[in-house]
């Protein structure tokens, strides 16, 4: 008798702390796109390393063509988290969702960068007037891209503390 309420008591307790797999899964993709992320913008001969020195070389169509790979990395970022299947895990919709916002606000802004190049490009013109349309329009883009930081940094807050209440809805923490 005692043996039966031991193992009841056991599978009882396992079936209480199982986790689940999907749930760990998708939260194992979504935290691992942020490794992902960091290399595309710091990483050691990403995407943005490559705009830059092209940049410094005021080498613009290179600092375009390196804004166009950085869109395209955001975008296999974007898609990998849109094909996670959310399906019986409790708040992974709205994991899923804050981290496709999260990543797309990024791309956005790193995507408006193109105009920033185009008017540092435009800044080097031999027509003095041409330049410095071009100086005050790149102060107006930098003013922009303030703003657009701020609400960056938002869907950033707001992906970390769904995640947080994912885990704790999966009980995985």
């Amino acid at each position: 008798m005692k043996q039966k309420i031991f193992v009841i008591i056991f599978l009882a307790t396992g079936l209480i702390s199982c986790k689940s797999k999907k749930a760990i899964e998708l939260r194992n993709v979504i935290v691992k796109q942020e490794r992902v992320a960091f290399n595309i913008l710091v990483g050691k001969g990403g995407a943005e390393e490559e705009k830059l020195n092209c940049l410094i070389k005021k080498d613009f169509k290179g600092a375009l063509v390196a804004t166009d790979k950085i869109e395209q990395e955001f975008n296999n970022i974007i898609k990998t988290i849109e094909a996670l299947p959310t399906e019986g895990v409790k708040q992974g919709d709205e994991l899923k969702k804050a981290a496709v916002d999260y990543y797309t606000g990024l791309r956005d802004m790193k995507n408006r960068e193109r105009e920033e190049i185009r008017q540092q490009e435009a800044g080097y013109d031999k027509d003095p007037e041409k330049a410095s349309i071009a100086a005050n329009k790149l102060v107006e883009l930098n003013k922009e891209q303030l703003v657009m930081s701020g609400k960056v940094r938002e869907k950033d807050e707001k992906l970390y503390h769904t995640l947080q209440q994912f885990e704790e809805a999966n009980n995985l923490r």
